[in-house]
């Protein structure tokens, strides 16, 4: 929210974007400290997390906060926990916790192997879970996994705790409905159950780069039915984004390479598709059918084993 707010005040000519202006920093006590600070700073405060994405945004002068509170360290915003049939997950989580954690790789392997592909080992090592989607990067993996896993965001104020959706929660590039006097404390994903199966793939130009497009793909099958499918693609559009309607016709139906084939052609139609910096919504509207196309045939595959 921050950055959003800020970044459409543009540059002034002969700016320094190698250093970020002056800030006061403050190293909460406590969640209800941290509230507190945000409260009273509600329109000039940015809290630090990991750091990973608000410390380049802070030197490029993208946004110019008069506080950073630091929540970095705060043990109650960290953690990974099965709570009956949902993951409970820290907002200050690392990604390199995702990575290894046991619960994450039997209960939520989509999660597990989408971290795989964030930035590069020092990145992972430091960001949140968090931080990456209070951002709302439209590229960012985590968000589109969060959307097709149907996930929860635990949001906190002073006036108490709220649960957003995650199709919900983003909004626009970089923008999401956390107010801003709230934190993101928390983010509960259902367990998968023995019919789930997932897929994820993405296309960069190197190793760590932020993708191109991707997608993230949970589904349940049942004797080679999709009984449920969530494919959420990533780095085509303003936000991560669920396609559904085009399912409808295999929902409930045996697999068959043909009706993939009709549902991949009207995708075009559901999907809003942008044009970047690295490449054409044309280029984005294949590789968009492809993967598609690719993730239902291997779930299907590993459904049949």
């Amino acid at each position: 929210m921050l950055l959003h707010r800020i970044q459409e005040r543009g540059r002034a000519p002969g700016e320094n974007f190698v250093k970020p202006v002056d800030f006061a920093y403050k190293k909460a006590r406590s969640i209800d400290h941290a509230l507190r600070l945000l409260k009273e700073n509600v329109d000039d405060a940015a809290l630090l997390s990991g750091g990973q994405s608000l410390l380049p945004i802070l030197n490029m002068r993208l946004a110019t906060p008069a506080l950073l509170i630091d929540i970095s360290h705060l043990e109650v915003l960290r953690g990974i926990e099965r709570q009956g049939k949902f993951i409970r997950i820290g907002g200050a989580t690392r990604h390199v916790e995702l990575q290894r954690s046991p619960v994450i790789t039997h209960h939520l392997p989509l999660i597990s192997r989408a971290v795989d592909h964030i930035a590069h080992a020092a990145i992972r090592n430091r960001g949140t879970l968090g931080g990456n989607l209070a951002l709302a990067d439209p590229a960012s993996e985590l968000p589109a996994c969060c959307v097709a896993l149907d996930a929860k965001i635990e949001l906190t104020s002073e006036a108490g705790v709220r649960q957003v959706e995650a199709r919900e929660f983003f909004i626009d590039v970089y923008e999401t409905a956390m107010k801003a006097d709230e934190i993101l404390t928390a983010v509960t994903i259902p367990t998968t159950t023995s019919n789930a199966y997932f897929s994820f793939r993405e296309f960069v130009r190197r190793q760590g780069d932020f993708a191109i497009v991707g997608i993230a793909v949970h589904a349940e099958v049942v004797d080679g039915r999709f009984e449920t499918l969530a494919p959420a693609f990533f780095g085509v559009s303003k936000k991560p984004v669920l396609a559904v309607r085009s399912l409808i016709p295999i929902l409930g139906e045996r697999f068959s390479p043909e009706r993939i084939d009709e549902v991949v052609k009207s995708l075009q139609n559901e999907i809003e598709i942008f044009d970047s910096l690295h490449a054409s919504a044309g280029f984005k509207r294949h590789l968009v059918k492809h993967f598609f196309a690719e993730s239902l045939k291997e779930i299907h595959e590993f459904s049949e084993q």
